[in-house]
């Protein structure tokens, strides 16, 4: 289908047998347009046991803010959805400009600016270019070979994470002055390099029920929903995969109901039972991951008549229904785990019989949102000289941050221990491991000179005095006895040697001295 418009697309896939996807997926799916429209394709496709539902971002060449679309990535993130994103330039009245290889790399730096829901990247590489308005006026096979080389080797070559997918083409086109006639397009995109069908993760196809969009489920070929099927047959000898991961982005019926009624097309109240049979008859194929309905809601022409939504009323159609109550998988999607600390939290010496408390602040910067409890530390003293707690990390979400609260006790005779620290998401390991080596020394001795500044030969014993940390609360000293002047501790625990603490005395009678 030809758009002129940028679309979401949120989608759910089951796989089963085929390829090297995650180990429970769900196929139930739907196209969005707008970002509000989130919250209702995570209800239709999380429904009924689903779970981690794909989302298709079209992204155009001049909507990258980086900002707003990290803001979306972790909106779904919350709703789990996965992206899968689409790439497109700008539209120039009704025509699409065609992309060129040298912007690979900028699209590959914004790509990589962001942090991705999940492990894979989905990357699909604009749409539909055996439609030449979808091409900048002329469809061009051997240009669009050119740009999936370059587009796929510079993702590959950025990160292992991306999967290619090509341009879902329009499989009921012919050779017509503003189309080309997809076998063709594949034809002579193999004639220009045999080995680009080779280059794909996985197929995406744009199985529309024709003629009409009115097509019976139970027809076959390739202006059929099993159209994929002429697809992946067509592409065989071509050196396309024929275990490769399908992805039908594009699919459904058109109904009367719009801003004007399309009498060539079925009453809204028949595709229920046609998308409940396309689910359990055709979509159900294993090698099938995703399927995508198109739209969740368009209440304007020129797709008012795919829209899952009632322009007039504003409700979703008895079909959204319908599909929202079938039974689904709760997809189980691997995202990348990890933690940072923004500060060094440990220091090399101690004292001996000493307990100390440090906050360093810890950062998630993985993928996976943490509750509470799902992440653990685990210390290890290689000779027990020095025991390690630590409070439970909270909740915290990528991106965000928060201190580390731990204590350290040390024992009493002057040694040299290693301490590790380990982190562990959900029972596995994160991040890097902090091997620290920590000598605890003698305690020594305070000796505070002057106090009172004017009178060098004061003697009291009711001083206090007390140690802060910046502005933590450390140890104090009741009853600090000073005389001539002088006030001594002969053995100060609870400190870490070398480092800066601020001293506070306080007597009756007089302001308190920070010293």
């Amino acid at each position: 289908m030809n758009k002129i418009r940028a679309i979401l697309i949120v989608f759910f896939f089951l796989f089963i047998s085929t390829g090297t996807a995650f180990a429970q997926n769900n196929r139930f799916g739907i196209h969005i347009i707008e970002e509000q429209d989130l919250e209702d394709a995570a209800n239709l496709v999380n429904s009924q046991g689903g779970d981690w539902g794909y989302v298709t971002l079209v992204i155009r060449q001049d909507d990258r803010d980086v900002a707003k679309w990290q803001k979306i990535f972790d909106k779904m993130r919350r709703l789990h959805l996965i992206p899968l994103v689409r790439l497109a330039t700008q539209s120039k009245g009704s025509t699409w400009v065609k992309p060129t290889p040298d912007q690979a790399a900028q699209w590959v730096s914004f790509l990589n600016s962001l942090n991705w829901v999940v492990q894979k990247r989905f990357v699909i590489l604009f749409n539909e270019p055996n439609h030449d308005k979808e091409w900048g006026g002329k469809s061009d096979p051997a240009e669009y070979t050119k740009i999936v080389n370059e587009f796929a080797s510079e993702l590959r070559k950025s990160n292992s994470d991306y999967f290619i997918l090509p341009a879902g083409f329009d499989l009921s086109a012919g050779n017509t002055p503003g189309t080309m006639d997809v076998e063709d397009f594949y034809n002579q995109m193999y004639k220009v390099d045999p080995q680009i069908f080779k280059l794909f993760d996985g197929w995406s196809s744009h199985s529309y029920p024709n003629p009409n969009f009115s097509g019976s489920v139970d027809a076959t070929g390739r202006q059929s929903i099993r159209g994929y099927k002429w697809e992946l047959s067509n592409l065989s000898s071509k050196g396309l995969r024929s275990d490769i991961p399908v992805f039908i982005t594009e699919t459904g019926w058109a109904h009367k109901e719009g801003v004007l009624n399309l009498t060539s097309a079925l009453p809204a109240d028949n595709l229920a039972d046609l998308l409940k049979a396309a689910y359990e008859k055709v979509w159900n194929d294993n090698q099938i991951w995703a399927v995508t309905p198109f739209v969740l809601s368009y209440l304007d022409p020129p797709f008012d008549h795919f829209s899952w939504r009632d322009n007039h009323s504003k409700q979703f159609f008895k079909f959204y229904e319908t599909v929202k109550n079938m039974p689904k998988l709760a997809g189980r999607p691997q995202q990348i785990s990890n933690i940072d600390f923004s500060e060094s939290p440990l220091p090399t010496k101690l004292f001996v019989s000493s307990f100390y408390t440090f906050d360093p602040k810890i950062k998630n910067t993985g993928q996976s949102i943490w509750k509470e409890g799902d992440v653990t530390v685990k210390f290890e003293s290689k000779f027990g000289i020095i025991s390690a707690k630590t409070g439970a990390i909270p909740a915290l979400e990528p991106g965000q941050e928060s201190p580390l609260k731990f204590s350290l006790e040390t024992a009493k005779d002057p040694s040299t221990d290693s301490l590790r620290i380990e982190f562990f998401h959900k029972g596995k390991p994160i991040g890097k491991q902090i091997v620290a080596e920590i000598q605890t020394l003698a305690p020594a001795a305070l000796v505070v000179k002057n106090i009172l500044g004017w009178k060098t030969n004061t003697t009291a014993h009711d001083y206090k005095l007390v140690i802060y940390d910046g502005d933590r609360f450390v140890k104090e000293f009741v009853s600090f006895s000073v005389v001539n002047g002088i006030g001594k501790i002969e053995e100060i625990h609870n400190i870490v040697p070398n480092k800066m603490y601020r001293f506070v005395l306080l007597k009756k009678g007089y302001l308190p001295k920070q010293l």
